[in-house]
């Protein structure tokens, strides 16, 4: 027995203004749009017809988040709060506490030796236990050499911080543009400074996540996304 398949109806979506082709059943009930996810109540007539399609009211606005934004918004917001936070935490201390920008460079001199060190230690096995310690340990100190290299990268510590804490700051925004819908132009923006970022802290996996961001948004439904946000309800 062939059982008879469910009557459509067509209506324009309010948002992208797309046409739809809607079951009898969706009449009398909030939807969302297929084509750019806006979320949308579908009147009855007296004569059960569907009627004039209309967005919720300006209080109780439904904004769906297509799914290809969501990673790319979620891993810009972690890596845009933890460089905003790191970085200006340690541009703050460089500011107020004389000598803390020498002693963060040194830290740094000895973890790339450290790591270099370690590299040695794997390839060869026959490194001493104790000559081990001296190179890897956080207490090693650090030769003329090493000192006059922390030195001279000193200089450059404020000014790398604070750069990476604007950085941050714009990358944290582009994440928020890209939940909200709210200013495709500042959802660019943050993507690309999140790709050129000069962060010391999470500058490649950052810069990844921007890459991201920037592919999704060239998409279709994205850009319907923003319209959909900037359009009045």
């Amino acid at each position: 027995m062939n059982h008879p398949e469910p009557a459509h109806a067509r209506i324009m979506c309010p948002h992208c203004q797309q046409t739809l082709a809607i079951p009898s059943e969706a009449v009398g009930r909030s939807v969302s749009c297929t084509e750019c996810q806006g979320a949308f109540h579908i009147p009855r007539n007296a004569d059960g017809s569907p009627g004039v399609p209309v967005r919720p009211t300006p209080g109780r606005k439904v904004l769906a988040v297509p799914k290809q934004l969501f990673g790319p918004a979620l891993a810009l917001l972690l890596f845009g709060l933890a460089g905003t936070l790191v970085n200006g935490y340690l541009s703050l201390m460089f500011a107020f506490k004389p000598g803390s920008d020498l002693e963060f460079a040194r830290m740094r001199v000895l973890q790339i030796r450290a790591a270099g060190a370690l590299a040695e230690t794997k390839r060869n096995a026959n490194v001493p236990e104790d000559q081990q310690e001296k190179l890897l340990g956080p207490d090693a100190p650090l030769t003329p050499e090493e000192e006059a290299l922390a030195e001279a990268w000193t200089p450059s510590m404020r000014p790398i911080h604070l750069i990476g804490t604007l950085t941050s700051i714009f990358t944290l925004i582009g994440g928020l543009c890209l939940l909200t819908g709210r200013s495709f132009s500042l959802a660019i923006l943050g993507c690309l400074v999140s790709v050129v970022n000069v962060d010391p802290i999470c500058c490649i996996p950052a810069g990844l996540a921007g890459l991201w961001g920037l592919l999704m948004l060239v998409r279709d439904d994205a850009r319907a996304h923003f319209r959909q946000a900037d359009k009045p309800t």
